[in-house]
């Protein structure tokens, strides 16, 4: 048989052909520009914007906080209204004088004097006027709390009247404030002034003080940081013959001691050096006590409670200088201790009555210092003592009997009390045709610097009296105690010369419920100023820029 034919070969697969490449993926397109949303949307967002902050606003202003202006000068020199003011041409202090309202006999601005070293008269009359202090007002403070002692308050006049003194709401976009010049009944509108009197008490004034009870009211360091009124300010300058005149060299006199003369003592001039005070005692003890009169006068006088915001007259008159003694004072100062290790530098203060002092010994560690009223010493709560080549800032006041003394901003002896003197304030008063008898003598040595064993040199040196609280002719609180209801408060201005208050209104005490709230910043005190191209406006006086307690 034949062989069977072998199997035919399979044939090799055909290649398969390369997958093809992919495609190339579009290019993205260029980004378009997006399209600007239309108008009424965007006028619609600054419409909500708008309503939004205006709604805000009036939220924070009737319910929070709201700002008010004022135009009259109760409460000066806390706060002044509307007036004229410029530079004294003499010592350079402000001469403020407040403006002339409707139904005064005489312009006040046509003499005015300097507050600090007398010089006048000058006629502010022909000067632009600057507006009021603005006031920023805290209206819910006295929903959480009732108002306190000595601190200022906004409120509704309780009582109908002939006269005002308000204090008047304004826009803050208004360029000019409102003006209340009529005499008109006063009921319902908004006053200013300082709580003296608490709900429950009976009120007396007497000789400048408060009483309450028939006891004398005293402050704290605040309360008299807040109220002081400044009387002499050794950094205004008068030229040409310096404050040689406020000044008197003499012999230091310790405590209860009786004054031992020294070999020599220097002359005032070796003193008092433009602005600066040096009490060089490494050879002998030195005092130097401050006599208030004007620069090349003859005499000096009482210290009295005179304002310069007030115009008129001059605190520095040779005969009788205008307005009642007063009697409450505070030394304010820097201290550099230059040498005198053991030594001892002092300032006196006397209020008619009684005279106090703050000894500070000189050594490099701290040493005993003390308040000294007679024989008895007060010592400070932490030792203390003026360390050579070191500058102090040094506040010791004597205001309503009360003895305070603050080293470098800080409270450095706890206060130390005095008894009021005289009879007590629910006796009766004596009077001299007609007038009470004041039971205090007129001041005109109020304060005095000694330094023992060393070397000091004293700058910033201010002298400041306490608000002097005039009887004047009210007829609440004047003649005999004010009873206070159970929910009434008495106030008054710090002008009392010039202030319409619980002394003269027919009803004395302000309800609770009429208080507004509580200044607690001076925002927007002005000044006149001359701006290129503007001319004269009225420009914010950062000086006086400050926060109220």
């Amino acid at each position: 048989m034949d062989a069977p034919p072998p199997p035919a070969a399979e044939p090799e697969p055909l290649p398969l052909p390369p997958p093809p490449a992919p495609l190339p993926l579009p290019a993205d397109p260029p980004p378009a520009d997006e399209p600007h949303p239309p108008l009424g949307f965007t006028l619609r967002r600054l419409c909500h914007l708008g309503v939004l902050f205006a709604c805000l606003f009036l939220v924070v202003r009737y319910v929070f906080v709201e700002p008010f202006g004022v135009t009259t000068g109760s409460m000066a020199e806390t706060i002044h209204g509307n007036r004229r003011e410029k530079p004294c041409p003499q010592c350079g202090h402000p001469v403020c004088v407040g403006s002339r309202t409707k139904g005064d006999r005489t312009d006040p601005q046509d003499k005015a004097y300097c507050p600090n070293c007398g010089f006048g008269p000058l006629d502010l009359r022909t000067l632009d006027e600057t507006f009021g202090d603005r006031l920023m007002v805290d209206k819910l403070v006295f929903r959480l709390r009732p108002p306190r002692r000595w601190e200022v308050a906004v409120f509704r006049c309780p009582s109908p009247q002939k006269r005002d003194e308000p204090i008047t709401e304004f826009s803050p976009f208004e360029a000019r404030l409102p003006v209340y010049e009529d005499r008109t009944p006063c009921e319902n509108r908004t006053y200013v002034k300082r709580v003296v009197g608490l709900p429950g008490e009976r009120i007396r004034l007497l000789d400048g003080d408060v009483y309450a009870d028939g006891q004398l009211l005293r402050k704290g360091l605040a309360e008299v940081r807040e109220v002081r009124i400044p009387v002499f300010q050794m950094a205004y300058q008068p030229r040409p013959n310096g404050w040689a005149d406020r000044w008197e060299v003499g012999p230091a006199v310790a405590p209860g001691l009786p004054a031992v003369a020294p070999p020599k003592l220097p002359t005032v001039g070796e003193v008092v050096q433009d602005t600066a005070l040096v009490l060089d005692a490494t050879a002998a003890p030195l005092a130097l006590t401050y006599r208030h009169r004007n620069p090349g006068a003859k005499a000096h006088g009482p210290l009295t409670d005179w304002v310069g915001y007030n115009g008129g007259g001059s605190a520095f008159a040779d005969d009788r200088p205008p307005g009642n003694p007063v009697h409450d004072f505070m030394a304010e100062c820097e201290v550099e201790v230059v040498s005198g290790a053991g030594g001892v530098f002092s300032v006196q203060l006397g209020d008619g009555a009684d005279e106090v002092s703050v000894l500070l010994p000189i050594q490099a560690e701290a040493g005993s210092a003390v308040v000294a009223r007679g024989g008895s010493h007060h010592p400070f709560d932490r030792p203390f003592a003026l360390v050579p080549g070191r500058r102090y800032k040094l506040e010791f006041a004597f205001f309503d009997r009360r003895v305070l003394v603050a080293v470098d901003g800080k409270q450095a002896a706890a206060p130390f009390d005095l008894p009021q003197v005289g009879s007590n304030a629910r006796q009766p008063r004596e009077e001299v045709r007609g007038e009470p008898l004041s039971r205090w003598a007129g001041a005109t040595r109020p304060v005095r610097l000694q330094c023992r064993g060393g070397h000091v040199v004293v700058r910033q040196f201010t002298l400041w009296r306490d608000i002097h609280y005039r009887e004047g002719g009210g007829k609440h609180g004047v003649k005999s105690e004010c009873p206070l209801g159970a929910n009434e408060y008495f106030l008054l201005g710090d002008n009392t010369a010039s202030s319409f208050d619980s002394r003269e209104w027919d009803t004395p005490g302000v309800p609770e419920h009429d208080f507004l709230g509580k200044p607690f910043l001076v925002h927007q005190p002005l000044k006149a100023a001359t701006v290129p191209v503007l001319g004269r406006v009225q420009a914010i006086d950062w000086e006086r820029f400050r926060l109220l307690r």
